[in-house]
């Protein structure tokens, strides 16, 4: 099996997982320019600790996703719900991405940043699915070893 979109899916979410913590870092400038929202940006200027809690939950999914992936690849031990894991991923960040053409379609107003970071969760999600997808058709088994009767 060509592990390329795994090992590929497992960097977008090392990247993923590096842009939310620069983020957590950087405060609410950051939280600003990646268009977390006003809310967010002001209560990581108040200093509270909201912000970084709900962005540590997106650091963990996507850390979790980067063990489910490279456990896919051969690289890391089979983890429990390796197949449920890389298909709740994949379909995540496509849904994501594919939130973007309903609005499209109706000429709804979409911020430059919504457009393209949709583009960008619509990018990541195919490579996810395609991963998921080349994983399910060339082991059954999604990664865990066959029985040995």
């Amino acid at each position: 099996m060509t592990r390329i979109f795994l090992i590929a899916a497992a960097v977008c979410d090392v990247g993923i997982v590096a842009l939310h913590v620069f983020v957590i870092v950087e405060g609410g400038w950051a939280y600003r320019f990646f268009g977390a929202g006003e809310v967010m940006a002001t209560l990581a200027d108040n200093g509270s600790w909201i912000p970084t809690a709900i962005t540590s939950v997106i650091v963990l999914a996507a850390l979790l996703a980067v063990g489910w992936y490279l456990a896919a690849a051969g690289i890391l031990p089979t983890p429990p719900l390796l197949r449920t894991g890389l298909w709740a991923v994949a379909l995540t960040y496509t849904l994501r991405g594919a939130a973007l053409f309903p609005g499209l379609l109706i000429m709804a107003h979409i911020s430059a940043f919504d457009f393209w970071s949709s583009l960008v969760a619509l990018a990541i999600g195919l490579i996810h699915l395609t991963g998921a997808i080349q994983c399910q058709r060339t082991t059954p088994w999604a990664g865990s070893q066959p029985s040995e009767t």
